[in-house]
């Protein structure tokens, strides 16, 4: 009974410093910030955005739950070969908008950070956005109605 006991606390250790990563790695933006993301065209998706909403921690936990889902999914213009592999390493900012009249949470994501491997200073607070990239940056919407990803688009190459 005490060797489980130890089990027990050490895999509740190990979930909890798993789970504080994963946190690090993704932020929540402002509502305002939605508008920001009609900078790229075509939007993930391929409608327009339309507008934001405010979106919680808890609107953002199933999308972080199901975010290796991304490695499985083929980017739009790009050969099917090419995948996002390990897309929890990426650091990613959760914006709310507004697309085909329903509520949406668009997910940019940064690959590297700076040379300390920290994201960029103001990646908390406004949409980060670089016009090419490759695969360090990517972007898609999730759909908190049907729980699914929609879109996946990765940079253009330079």
């Amino acid at each position: 009974m005490h060797v489980s006991r130890r089990w027990a606390v050490l895999l509740a250790l190990v979930f909890a410093v798993s789970h504080a990563q994963t946190l690090e790695r993704a932020v929540i933006l402002p509502a305002s910030e939605a508008k920001a993301t009609t900078k790229i065209y075509p939007p993930p998706g391929g409608k327009p955005i339309t507008g934001g909403w405010q979106v919680t921690p808890a609107d953002i936990a199933p999308v972080e739950a199901r975010i290796s889902e991304i490695a499985h999914m083929t980017p739009r213009g790009w050969p099917s070969q090419i995948h996002i592999q390990n897309p929890d390493l990426y650091f990613r900012q959760h914006v709310g908008v507004i697309q085909e009249g329903k509520k949406r949470i668009y997910v940019n994501a940064i690959r590297h950070g700076n040379d300390e491997g920290k994201p960029p200073r103001e990646w908390c607070t406004h949409f980060y956005w670089v016009s090419d990239g490759d695969l360090n940056y990517w972007q898609v919407i999730y759909d908190p109605e049907t729980k699914q990803f929609i879109g996946l688009q990765i940079n253009p190459r330079a």
